[in-house]
């Protein structure tokens, strides 16, 4: 028998992830309009700008927790999350809003294979059995295309490949670290991934 405040708190992380599905989605419309006035490179590291200010100026008091394993778990993660959306807008910008996500949604595939690459234990049957019927939807996806990926559909999978990274890296970040502190860490991080294309030429 499950403790009652076990369940709560499983019942509240499964909330959580539906309010973060449902914000999820929509970034996709919202994102594909956005690129019609700026460039990948600018959205990136303006949003994730703004998102490391913010979490920074709420959590402030978190950052006595801050050591050499925080800084190291937001650093990676965050490389993984920024390079993760900056080609995932790229690819926007070639391909439509319901196309990108369906093949970012592939992510949740790629997620057990890095995580067992990580802990360096093999597939599952079970594992194998879901990418193969993963790609089998993407060549019925791709079925009015002539079977034929289009590049910004390459840039999204890449994506999908950095999400997927990204979420088994936090995994163990959050074992390790203070949450808050890696969050913080990470859209810095994220940030300076676009940034290190724009500030060669200069201006947003």
């Amino acid at each position: 028998m499950i403790p009652a405040e076990a369940g709560s708190k499983s019942r509240l992380a499964e909330g959580a992830l539906v309010l973060i599905t449902i914000i999820w989605g929509t970034t996709f419309p919202l994102l594909r309009t956005s690129l019609r006035i700026l460039d990948p490179y600018d959205i990136v590291a303006l949003r994730f700008t703004i998102a490391a200010v913010l979490i920074a100026a709420i959590t402030w008091k978190r950052f006595r927790y801050l050591n050499r394993t925080a800084l190291w778990d937001g650093a990676l993660t965050g490389f993984f999350m920024g390079t993760g959306y900056l080609v995932q807008a790229i690819g926007l910008t070639t391909i439509s809003s319901p196309r990108s996500a369906f093949i970012t949604g592939t992510a949740v595939i790629f997620v057990p294979f890095i995580d067992r690459f990580v802990s360096r234990l093999g597939a599952t049957r079970g594992e194998i059995v879901a990418v193969a019927l993963t790609f089998l939807g993407l060549l019925l996806f791709y079925a009015d295309a002539n079977l034929k990926l289009q590049a910004g559909d390459l840039w999204t999978l890449l994506g999908a490949v950095m999400f997927a990274s990204q979420v088994v890296t936090t995994n163990v970040a959050a074992r390790r670290s203070d949450p808050f502190v890696v969050s913080a860490l990470q859209s810095v991080a994220a940030a300076l991934v676009a940034w290190i294309f724009i500030l060669p030429r200069g201006v947003l």
